[in-house]
Parts: C-alpha cells; structure tokens; sequence
C-alpha cells in the first residue's frame, strides 16, 4: 500500500475533527447556550472514548477496517450536517454525543490500518501527519477569516467543513487495501 494513502488518511482523519471541536465552544457561546449544556456538550468527547474500545473490537473480529471506518465517517458526516443545521442545544448534545461515538474509533481504527500496511519503523511518521492534519485545521481556520473574509469562529461553518471532509475522507477508504482483522491471521 502507498505510503501517501497512509498519510492522507491520518491527515484528513484528525483533520475532520479538529476544524469543528476547537472553535465549538465560541459557536456554544455565540448560541447563549447555559454553562451546565455547554459542559454536556463538550463532554461528548469523553464519553465517546469510552465507548471506541467496544467499537474497535467488535471491528477488528469481525469486520474490515476500512470498511468500518467508511461507515463511521458516513455517519460523522450526516451528523455534522445536522449539527450545523440546529440551534437547540439539547438536540446539538444527542448529535454530537452520537458523532463522538462514531468519531473516536476512527483514531483506533486508522492506527491499526496503518500498522498493518507498514513497518513498525515506519508507523510514527505516518502518525505525526495527523497531528499535522489537526494543526492544519486551525491554518484552514485563519484562512478562511483572513482571507475569504468568512465568519468562521462562533458559527456553525466549522460543522459543514468537518462534514465535508469526513465525505472526502471515505472517498479515500475504498482505495485502502483490505485491512485483515486478527480473527483472520
């Protein structure tokens, strides 16, 4: 498998994520969402870590990784474009609870196709290109403001841009080689 996939993939994984979160609690505020909320809201994050290992499990016995990881980004985009589309924050805490349930194996899940397709040596190169996916989200940030003059920060464009890159990121999967699961070697 290329490299490049590799990288790509990362990038664009971390990528999806970061260009919504980081500016999410200037929208909540933007919003006047109460502080009791706001925290139900950005605690989305946490909780949907503590479901990734379930997810990642029942992935890797029973089902090809980067055919999971398309269904996940599928569901993390849908969930995004509904999210840009409500101002009820109660609603907005059901679908971010539900976009971070999906969201958070996708870390597991692309750490294990890219282990799987290059030496161990290897992997910590691939990897950095997500943290630099996620720092690329906040120059993607400045940009627009600065030069596209878009209103970015405290709206809900962040959440149409995470959606359209989570769309980009499964166009991506189909090309992965078959990632085979540990109940196959």
């Amino acid at each position: 498998m290329s490299r490049l996939r590799l990288y790509l993939m990362m990038f664009f994984q971390y990528m999806m994520y970061a260009v919504w979160w980081v500016p999410l609690a200037a929208y909540l505020t933007n919003l006047e969402v109460p502080g009791t909320q706001k925290a139900m809201i950005l605690s989305s994050m946490a909780i949907g870590c503590m479901a990734s290992p379930v997810i990642g499990m029942i992935a890797d016995r029973y089902f090809s990784g980067q055919k999971v990881l398309f269904v996940l980004n599928i569901l993390n985009s849908i969930l995004l474009f509904f999210a840009a589309n409500t101002n009820n924050p109660d609603l907005l805490f059901i679908i971010l609870l539900f976009t971070m349930l999906f969201y958070m194996p996708t870390w597991g899940l692309t750490s294990a196709i890219a282990m799987a397709h290059s030496p161990s040596e290897e992997f910590p190169r691939i990897r950095v290109f997500g943290s630099v996916g996620h720092v690329a989200s906040g120059v993607f940030s400045l940009v627009a403001v600065n030069l596209l003059h878009l209103d970015f920060d405290g709206t809900n464009l962040p959440f149409y841009c995470g959606a359209g890159i989570g769309c980009y990121c499964c166009t991506g999967q189909f090309n992965l080689t078959r990632y085979t699961s540990c109940r196959k070697r």
